[in-house]
Protein backbone atom coordinates (compact mmCIF):
# COMPACT_ATOMS: atom_id res chain seq x y z
CA UNK A 1 0.00 0.00 0.00
CA UNK A 2 1.09 3.18 -0.76
CA UNK A 3 0.03 5.58 2.23
CA UNK A 4 -0.44 9.52 1.77
CA UNK A 5 -1.87 11.99 4.67
CA UNK A 6 -1.39 15.58 5.40
CA UNK A 7 -2.33 17.50 8.83
CA UNK A 8 -3.29 21.30 9.55
CA UNK A 9 -2.18 22.81 13.12
CA UNK A 10 -4.82 25.20 15.20
CA UNK A 11 -5.13 28.22 13.71
CA UNK A 12 -2.28 27.18 10.99
CA UNK A 13 0.71 26.47 13.57
CA UNK A 14 3.09 24.14 12.28
CA UNK A 15 2.38 20.35 12.60
CA UNK A 16 5.28 18.90 14.68
CA UNK A 17 4.53 15.21 14.39
CA UNK A 18 2.58 12.28 13.17
CA UNK A 19 2.23 9.52 13.57
CA UNK A 20 0.95 6.19 11.36
CA UNK A 21 -0.71 3.29 12.71
CA UNK A 22 -1.92 -0.04 11.13
CA UNK A 23 -3.89 -2.22 13.33
CA UNK A 24 -2.77 -0.47 16.12
CA UNK A 25 0.56 -1.39 15.18
CA UNK A 26 2.97 1.93 15.00
CA UNK A 27 4.34 1.62 11.67
CA UNK A 28 6.02 5.17 10.73
CA UNK A 29 6.49 8.73 12.15
CA UNK A 30 7.20 12.00 10.44
CA UNK A 31 8.73 15.01 12.67
CA UNK A 32 8.98 18.74 11.14
CA UNK A 33 6.51 18.14 7.86
CA UNK A 34 2.74 18.37 7.36
CA UNK A 35 2.29 15.78 4.59
CA UNK A 36 3.96 12.50 3.68
CA UNK A 37 3.50 9.60 1.39
CA UNK A 38 5.18 6.31 2.51
CA UNK A 39 4.73 2.94 0.93
CA UNK A 40 3.77 0.15 3.70
CA UNK A 41 6.37 -2.72 3.50
CA UNK A 42 4.99 -4.72 6.11
CA UNK A 43 1.27 -5.24 5.43
CA UNK A 44 0.76 -7.26 2.55
CA UNK A 45 -1.63 -9.67 3.11
CA UNK A 46 -5.27 -10.03 1.41
CA UNK A 47 -7.13 -8.11 4.52
CA UNK A 48 -8.49 -5.67 6.14
CA UNK A 49 -6.36 -2.47 7.61
CA UNK A 50 -7.18 -0.20 9.88
CA UNK A 51 -5.23 3.42 9.56
CA UNK A 52 -5.26 5.87 11.77
CA UNK A 53 -3.20 8.56 11.67
CA UNK A 54 -2.64 11.20 14.78
CA UNK A 55 -0.82 14.56 14.28
CA UNK A 56 0.35 17.07 17.37
CA UNK A 57 1.00 21.01 15.77
CA UNK A 58 3.83 23.16 18.05
CA UNK A 59 1.07 24.03 21.08
CA UNK A 60 0.65 20.06 21.74
CA UNK A 61 -3.18 19.99 19.98
CA UNK A 62 -3.90 16.83 18.50
CA UNK A 63 -5.60 15.88 15.45
CA UNK A 64 -6.75 12.40 14.38
CA UNK A 65 -8.35 10.51 11.30
CA UNK A 66 -8.35 6.67 10.53
CA UNK A 67 -9.75 4.56 7.53
CA UNK A 68 -10.08 1.06 6.96
CA UNK A 69 -8.77 -0.26 3.82
CA UNK A 70 -8.82 -3.52 1.86
CA UNK A 71 -6.01 -4.78 0.50
CA UNK A 72 -6.31 -6.78 -2.63
CA UNK A 73 -3.31 -8.60 -5.77
CA UNK A 74 -1.01 -8.99 -1.67
CA UNK A 75 -0.01 -12.47 -0.03
CA UNK A 76 -2.61 -14.71 0.90
CA UNK A 77 -2.32 -15.58 4.52
CA UNK A 78 -1.92 -19.07 5.81
CA UNK A 79 -2.20 -21.20 8.56
CA UNK A 80 -1.60 -24.82 9.45
CA UNK A 81 -4.35 -26.91 10.11
CA UNK A 82 -5.14 -29.48 12.90
CA UNK A 83 -5.12 -32.52 10.42
CA UNK A 84 -4.78 -32.21 6.30
CA UNK A 85 -3.85 -29.63 4.55
CA UNK A 86 -4.82 -25.83 4.17
CA UNK A 87 -4.01 -24.87 0.39
CA UNK A 88 -4.41 -20.94 0.68
CA UNK A 89 -3.52 -19.82 -2.78
CA UNK A 90 -4.54 -20.16 -5.20
CA UNK A 91 -7.91 -20.23 -3.76
CA UNK A 92 -9.59 -22.70 -5.77
CA UNK A 93 -11.65 -21.49 -8.76
CA UNK A 94 -9.72 -18.11 -8.41
CA UNK A 95 -8.16 -15.93 -11.78
CA UNK A 96 -4.47 -15.43 -11.02
CA UNK A 97 -2.37 -12.75 -13.03
CA UNK A 98 0.13 -15.04 -15.77
CA UNK A 99 3.03 -13.24 -14.56
CA UNK A 100 2.88 -13.73 -10.50
CA UNK A 101 1.13 -16.63 -9.11
CA UNK A 102 1.55 -17.56 -5.67
CA UNK A 103 1.34 -21.32 -4.17
CA UNK A 104 0.51 -21.46 -0.43
CA UNK A 105 -0.19 -24.58 0.99
CA UNK A 106 0.19 -25.45 4.50
CA UNK A 107 -0.19 -28.69 6.24
CA UNK A 108 -0.83 -29.99 9.82
CA UNK A 109 2.56 -30.86 12.27
CA UNK A 110 2.48 -34.58 11.67
CA UNK A 111 3.69 -33.81 7.85
CA UNK A 112 7.37 -34.23 7.25
CA UNK A 113 7.30 -33.33 3.64
CA UNK A 114 5.61 -32.31 0.11
CA UNK A 115 5.47 -32.53 -3.29
CA UNK A 116 3.43 -30.06 -5.87
CA UNK A 117 2.28 -30.70 -9.22
CA UNK A 118 1.40 -28.50 -11.39
CA UNK A 119 -1.22 -29.32 -14.46
CA UNK A 120 0.54 -32.43 -13.70
CA UNK A 121 4.35 -32.05 -13.59
CA UNK A 122 5.79 -32.43 -10.52
CA UNK A 123 7.92 -28.94 -10.08
CA UNK A 124 8.49 -28.64 -6.29
CA UNK A 125 9.75 -30.95 -3.81
CA UNK A 126 10.05 -29.24 0.31
CA UNK A 127 10.68 -30.74 3.27
CA UNK A 128 8.16 -30.11 6.57
CA UNK A 129 4.88 -29.31 6.38
CA UNK A 130 4.99 -25.83 4.13
CA UNK A 131 4.70 -25.82 0.33
CA UNK A 132 5.11 -21.99 -0.86
CA UNK A 133 6.61 -20.59 -3.83
CA UNK A 134 5.86 -17.91 -6.51
CA UNK A 135 5.53 -18.64 -10.35
CA UNK A 136 5.21 -17.05 -13.61
CA UNK A 137 4.03 -18.40 -17.32
CA UNK A 138 4.36 -16.02 -20.34
CA UNK A 139 0.58 -17.36 -21.58
CA UNK A 140 -2.91 -17.27 -19.94
CA UNK A 141 -5.97 -18.98 -21.24
CA UNK A 142 -9.58 -19.45 -20.61
CA UNK A 143 -8.88 -23.11 -19.55
CA UNK A 144 -8.61 -24.57 -15.93
CA UNK A 145 -4.83 -25.54 -14.42
CA UNK A 146 -4.22 -26.88 -11.17
CA UNK A 147 -1.66 -27.18 -8.34
CA UNK A 148 -1.83 -30.84 -6.13
CA UNK A 149 -0.12 -30.83 -3.53
CA UNK A 150 0.79 -34.39 -1.60
CA UNK A 151 1.93 -34.28 1.91
CA UNK A 152 3.98 -37.49 3.22
CA UNK A 153 5.45 -38.51 6.84
CA UNK A 154 8.40 -40.23 6.10
CA UNK A 155 7.72 -42.53 3.30
CA UNK A 156 3.50 -42.48 3.96
CA UNK A 157 1.43 -40.55 1.99
CA UNK A 158 -1.09 -38.91 4.22
CA UNK A 159 -3.07 -35.99 2.54
CA UNK A 160 -3.59 -34.50 -0.97
CA UNK A 161 -5.63 -31.16 -1.91
CA UNK A 162 -5.86 -29.69 -5.27
CA UNK A 163 -6.60 -26.07 -6.32
CA UNK A 164 -8.21 -25.30 -9.77
CA UNK A 165 -7.38 -21.57 -11.46
CA UNK A 166 -7.19 -19.66 -14.24
CA UNK A 167 -4.75 -17.27 -15.52
CA UNK A 168 -5.25 -13.55 -16.84
CA UNK A 169 -2.74 -11.33 -18.54
CA UNK A 170 -1.58 -8.66 -16.20
CA UNK A 171 -0.40 -5.77 -16.61
CA UNK A 172 2.66 -4.86 -18.65
CA UNK A 173 5.30 -2.85 -19.66
CA UNK A 174 5.63 -0.29 -22.47
CA UNK A 175 8.46 -2.21 -24.62
CA UNK A 176 8.20 -3.51 -27.70
CA UNK A 177 9.26 -6.84 -26.51
CA UNK A 178 6.82 -7.02 -23.42
CA UNK A 179 4.27 -10.17 -23.71
CA UNK A 180 0.80 -9.88 -23.65
CA UNK A 181 -1.31 -7.03 -21.24
CA UNK A 182 -2.85 -4.70 -20.37
CA UNK A 183 -2.26 -0.68 -19.49
CA UNK A 184 -4.06 2.27 -18.17
CA UNK A 185 -2.50 5.30 -19.96
CA UNK A 186 -4.50 7.87 -17.89
CA UNK A 187 -4.80 8.25 -15.49
CA UNK A 188 -1.57 7.40 -13.58
CA UNK A 189 -1.43 5.33 -10.29
CA UNK A 190 -1.85 6.93 -7.88
CA UNK A 191 -2.82 10.25 -9.46
CA UNK A 192 -5.07 13.08 -7.85
CA UNK A 193 -7.82 13.83 -10.38
CA UNK A 194 -11.20 16.11 -10.33
CA UNK A 195 -14.14 14.95 -11.45
CA UNK A 196 -14.67 13.83 -14.62
CA UNK A 197 -11.59 12.35 -15.05
CA UNK A 198 -10.38 10.74 -18.40
CA UNK A 199 -9.51 7.16 -18.59
CA UNK A 200 -7.72 5.52 -21.70
CA UNK A 201 -6.49 2.03 -21.46
CA UNK A 202 -5.15 -0.38 -23.96
CA UNK A 203 -4.67 -4.16 -24.68
CA UNK A 204 -0.80 -4.38 -25.75
CA UNK A 205 0.81 -7.65 -27.73
CA UNK A 206 -2.41 -9.28 -27.64
CA UNK A 207 -2.24 -12.91 -30.10
CA UNK A 208 -6.08 -12.85 -30.44
CA UNK A 209 -8.03 -10.02 -31.53
CA UNK A 210 -10.04 -8.29 -28.66
CA UNK A 211 -13.49 -8.69 -28.86
CA UNK A 212 -14.46 -6.45 -25.55
CA UNK A 213 -13.27 -4.10 -22.93
CA UNK A 214 -14.87 -3.00 -19.43
CA UNK A 215 -13.86 -0.22 -17.19
CA UNK A 216 -15.04 -0.38 -13.70
CA UNK A 217 -15.31 2.58 -11.15
CA UNK A 218 -14.94 0.19 -7.92
CA UNK A 219 -17.85 -2.85 -8.78
CA UNK A 220 -19.51 -0.23 -11.18
CA UNK A 221 -19.15 -0.65 -15.23
CA UNK A 222 -18.04 2.96 -16.11
CA UNK A 223 -17.35 1.90 -19.97
CA UNK A 224 -16.98 -0.47 -23.07
CA UNK A 225 -15.17 -0.89 -25.91
CA UNK A 226 -15.19 -3.48 -28.51
CA UNK A 227 -11.48 -3.43 -29.65
CA UNK A 228 -7.83 -3.16 -27.99
CA UNK A 229 -8.72 0.45 -26.88
CA UNK A 230 -11.00 1.73 -24.55
CA UNK A 231 -11.47 5.99 -23.30
CA UNK A 232 -13.99 7.21 -21.39
CA UNK A 233 -14.98 10.09 -19.22
CA UNK A 234 -15.82 9.00 -15.59
CA UNK A 235 -18.21 10.76 -13.05
CA UNK A 236 -16.81 10.24 -9.54
CA UNK A 237 -17.67 11.32 -5.57
CA UNK A 238 -14.64 12.63 -3.69
CA UNK A 239 -12.39 10.10 -2.43
CA UNK A 240 -10.00 6.99 -3.48
CA UNK A 241 -11.27 4.51 -5.70
CA UNK A 242 -10.33 1.21 -7.42
CA UNK A 243 -10.19 1.59 -11.21
CA UNK A 244 -10.45 -1.87 -13.21
CA UNK A 245 -9.63 -2.70 -16.79
CA UNK A 246 -10.53 -5.68 -18.13
CA UNK A 247 -10.84 -6.84 -21.67
CA UNK A 248 -11.60 -10.58 -23.53
CA UNK A 249 -9.95 -12.01 -26.61
CA UNK A 250 -11.82 -14.27 -29.28
CA UNK A 251 -10.50 -17.53 -27.45
CA UNK A 252 -11.88 -15.39 -24.27
CA UNK A 253 -8.86 -14.85 -22.08
CA UNK A 254 -8.66 -12.15 -19.76
CA UNK A 255 -6.96 -9.44 -19.53
CA UNK A 256 -6.82 -7.26 -16.38
CA UNK A 257 -5.18 -4.38 -14.56
CA UNK A 258 -6.32 -2.40 -11.62
CA UNK A 259 -5.37 0.72 -10.11
CA UNK A 260 -5.82 3.31 -7.39
CA UNK A 261 -6.99 6.96 -8.41
CA UNK A 262 -7.87 9.83 -5.33
CA UNK A 263 -10.62 12.36 -6.84
CA UNK A 264 -11.31 15.75 -5.66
Amino acid sequence: MTIEGAATGEGGLPITKMILYSNEKNISQFNNTDTFSVIDQGDVLNQSYHLVLNAWDSEGHLFQASSTVKEIDGDYNCSHPASGINFCSPPNGSYQPNNFLQLQAWASSNVTSMNTWQNGKLILSSSGDIAAGNFGSSTASPSWQSFTVRAYKGSEFLYSATAQYKLYYAYQGTGPDNPPGLQIQQPTNYEDVNSPFAVQAQVVQNPKPITEMKVYLDSTVVGTSTGATVVTKVTASSGTHLLTVEAWDTTGTLYKTQQTVNVY
